[in-house]
Formats: structure tokens, sequence, C-alpha cells
């Protein structure tokens, strides 16, 4: 099953062929001389294959006039086959792409020619960018409960992705590495040439790679690697792009360029960073309360509720600070940050619903009162059956009359 069609194999060798949407017209019939045991199709739908009970692989093209004579059977067009065949995996990204285990040994075709096989037994799990990922699930399942990781991924590199590493290790012409790519056109060896142009500082070559790999955040790094005047800031830029963060912070700071290692942590997420770094320029004020609510927010959403609530109040986040308050069951803390709120109504209607959650009839109301909702106030007084206190409430703000006489 793909996204155009469906494949049924019957056992008695025929093939029904379903286009999708929708699923109840049958497209085609295609006779086979056994029975299917495993049927695939490749990225683009344009090919399939077929492995029988007799272990014997079949490689079959779509034929597209078959597809407009409905119902009726054909035999399908034949591009390869290969005996002993157990398993098969069509590439994610190339239609004629697809790799076959055999026995021992692992075939990666491109149409009907094989590469050179590669011993192993694992079963595959995908084929994408030229690597094809098995798994031995033979190891895995004998002792499943304590698998080992060497068990568990296996990774194979088609011959023209490690051609293309070869070529980019030897000391030879840039332009023959680009012939080679062309000539083995696919996304996945654009994106190593545009690596390694990158890492040689040549820009130009790296943005024909980064456009035919279509990787547009590649051709804006160029473009801004192009307008920038410091050559430390530019070799800082590049390194970030090939994830050496820690080097790229220390040539930040060397070249007392601390803004751009603040916010190369921000990027990054790692607040804890970007706090020592504010430490380092002397910060203070909004800067440091804004790190802290970050901080904060880290450990408020790894549910580590005591270790939150310091830095939200540090931050003078009140919300947030008695979120975590009340989720300890603080009510005594959480009072004291009640008193901590100035004008902002926002924060005080979020505490007088947590006191009211808690039963907290008194403070609820205070809290209410604060942020201007005495109807509120009033209503939280009487479901907790507080009419004394409803009443001077009510007294007190000369509520309407009506109100005063419930």
């Amino acid at each position: 099953m793909d996204s155009q069609y469906v494949l049924i194999g019957m056992q008695s060798g025929v093939l029904e062929c379903y286009r999708l949407p929708p699923l109840n017209n049958l497209t085609v019939k295609y006779k086979l001389t056994s029975r299917p045991r495993h049927m695939s199709f490749n990225c683009n739908s344009t090919k399939f294959g077929v492995i029988d009970v007799n272990s014997l692989l079949l490689i079959f093209a779509m034929d597209t006039e078959s597809l407009d004579e409905p119902c009726k059977t054909f035999n399908p067009v034949l591009i390869n086959h290969r005996n002993d065949s157990w398993d098969l995996q069509w590439s994610d990204d190339d239609p004629d792409l697809y790799a076959v285990m055999e026995k021992s040994r692992l075939y990666i075709f491109r149409g009907s020619s094989p590469e050179e096989p590669i011993i192993s037994q694992g079963n595959i799990c995908s084929f994408c960018d030229l690597r094809v990922t098995a798994v031995l699930l033979d190891e895995v399942m004998k002792d499943p409960e304590r698998p080992k990781k060497e068990h568990l991924i296996l990774n194979f590199e088609t011959k023209s992705l490690r051609d293309m590493r070869r070529l980019l290790n030897q000391n030879i012409y840039f332009r023959d590495a680009v012939n080679f790519a062309v000539a083995n056109d696919h996304h996945c060896l654009w994106r190593l040439l545009s690596k390694s142009a990158l890492g040689k500082r040549e820009y130009m070559s790296a943005y024909q790679s980064f456009v035919h790999c279509g990787d547009y955040h590649g051709v804006q790094l160029v473009k801004r690697l192009e307008v920038i005047d410091d050559e430390n800031e530019r070799e800082a830029v590049l390194i970030t792009y090939f994830q050496q963060f820690e080097e790229a912070e220390d040539m930040y700071t060397h070249n007392n360029q601390l803004e751009h290692a603040i916010n190369l942590r921000s990027k990054m997420g790692d607040w804890f960073k970007v706090e020592k770094l504010l430490h380092n320029i002397c910060a203070e004020g909004k800067a440091l309360a804004w790190i802290w609510d970050k901080i904060g927010h880290y450990f408020y959403e790894r549910q580590k509720w005591a270790r939150a609530a310091p830095y939200f109040s540090r931050s003078n986040n009140i919300t947030k600070l008695a979120e975590c308050l009340y989720l300890q069951e603080n009510f005594t803390s959480l009072e004291r940050a009640a008193d901590r709120i100035n004008e902002d109504c926002n924060a005080s209607s979020a505490l007088a619903h947590l006191f009211t959650s808690a039963g907290m009839c008194e403070q609820a109301t205070t809290a209410y009162l604060h942020a201007n909702d005495a109807e509120n106030a009033i209503s939280t007084c009487i479901v907790m059956n507080r009419w004394e206190h409803a009443t001077t409430v009510a007294g007190s703000l000369e509520f309407h009359q009506d109100m005063v006489g419930v």
C-alpha cells in the first residue's frame, strides 16, 4: 500500500490493484506464477516489488496503459528478478533505489544493477538518504529484555555515498566532486558537497550545492557569511553551523562579543549558560529577570515545582510562582506570594482561583477584590457557606441591595 494504490495478493497468485481514493473500484489485476508473500511500492508508485513463497523477488513496472482498462488481468512488466530473497525495502527518496536481503548478503540496486554485496543478516528497517538501516532481530530476540546496542542499529551506505566521501577526502579538484554529484544526482550527495565546500571556505560552490539539494537555510547562511566583515565573527557563525557550539562560544567570548554568545545559547535553549554569561557582563534588571523566568519554565515543564519556584520568585512571575506553591501544597508561602501583587489584575484573579480551589475563602475574597471582581468575591463566600463574610464584603462595597438581602 502507498499513497496512490493498494495491492492485494491472492493465494492463486493474482494481484488486485486498487486506486486511492476510492478503494471500492478495482483498477487492474496481475497474474503471477505463485502466491506473493511480501509486496511494496517505490516512493512514486511507478514500480512495485513482490517476494513470493519460493523466495523469488520480482520487480515490476506499473503499466499505465493497463490502468485505463479496469478489471482486466495482465501479465506485469518484469524489470528484475532475484532468487533466495527474504526482505525488500525501497528508498524513500529515490524511485530507482531498493535494498534486498539474499541469504546473508545485503544488495543495493539502482534499477537492475546491483552494488557489491555487504555481509549482513539484519532485517531492513529503512532506506533513506543513501543509507540502509537494519536490525539483527534474531540476536535481539535471544535476550529481548536486555538488548545490546550493537544489535539494535546497523547502518550501511550506498556506493555513491562512499565514493563521494572518498573524493572529498582526497586532494582532488573540487570540480571532480561536482561532476560526480551531477552524474549521481541525489540531494544527500549535494548536502555532503555543500558542507565540504563550507569547510574549505568556498562559498560560491557551497551556495550552488545548497541550491541543488534544496536547502533554503543553507542558502541564507552563505548570504549571511558574505556580508559579515569581521573574519572572527564569520568563523564563529560557520563553526556554529557545524554544531561546534563550545568553540563558537569561546570565539565570541575571546573577541568580546558576549551578546552573540548569549544569542547563540538562547537559540539552543541553554538558559543556564545564558545566566552565566549575563553575570559575566554584570547584567541586571530586566535581563536577569528574563533569564530567571526562562529557567523557571525549564523546571516547571519538567514538573520540578520546588526548583522552579525560586526562579519565578526572583523574576517576579507571581502567577507561575503561585502555581508551583499550590502544586506543592505550600499554602503559607502562597499567602505571602499574594502580598507581592501590585496592580496586576490577571495575577490576582489567578491566585483567587487557586485559593478558592483550596477552600481558603478569606484569601480568595481578598484576591478577587484586588482584581476588582467583587461579584466573584461574594459568590465565593456564598459557595463556601460563609454568609456573614459575604454580607460584610457586600456591605463594605455598598453592593446592590438584592445581593445584600441574599
